[in-house]
């Protein structure tokens, strides 16, 4: 991604977060309208990347193959996840059994907790719950796509 692609994801992100603070109309129409034209630019990058990849007058057939293997993932690469260390509580933990228990206890409860709050809060603030189990949905989609 570029830096200027970044650039306006992050505006994009700013938009939404002031949308959904503020739940104005205005609001809504500005992000929507961002979101549209950063979904145009997205696209965009990718032709443009695509057909800079497989372009046969500056690509070998043995780089075509490169790029289409290593775009597409036909031969998967195995990565190892490693963490060091985590914090429960107040306690560091570093042994790996720990680790797992620690992330599996976080992972299984974290429904129940939302469910809690969930209750706390008035109808009004139901989206900005949702927002947070989106979140935390895209964390966990993230981790396992690492």
């Amino acid at each position: 991604m570029t830096a200027g692609l970044l650039v306006s994801s992050r505006t994009k992100n700013k938009l939404y977060k002031k949308w959904l603070k503020s739940q104005s109309r205005h609001d809504e129409l500005k992000y929507k309208s961002y979101r549209k034209l950063f979904k145009r630019l997205i696209i965009a990058a990718e032709t443009s990347y695509c057909k800079d990849q497989f372009d046969t007058r500056t690509n070998t057939t043995k780089q075509l193959w490169s790029n289409l293997n290593s775009m597409f993932s036909f031969k998967r690469k195995k990565s190892e996840l490693s963490i060091p260390s985590l914090k429960i509580g107040n306690k560091v933990v570093t042994n790996t059994a720990d680790i797992c228990n620690g992330l599996n206890s976080y992972f299984c409860t974290v429904g129940d907790k939302l469910v809690q709050s969930l209750d706390k809060v008035g109808p009004n603030d139901f989206n900005i719950v949702l927002h947070r189990i989106l979140r935390v949905c895209f964390v966990i989609l993230s981790m396992q796509m690492k």
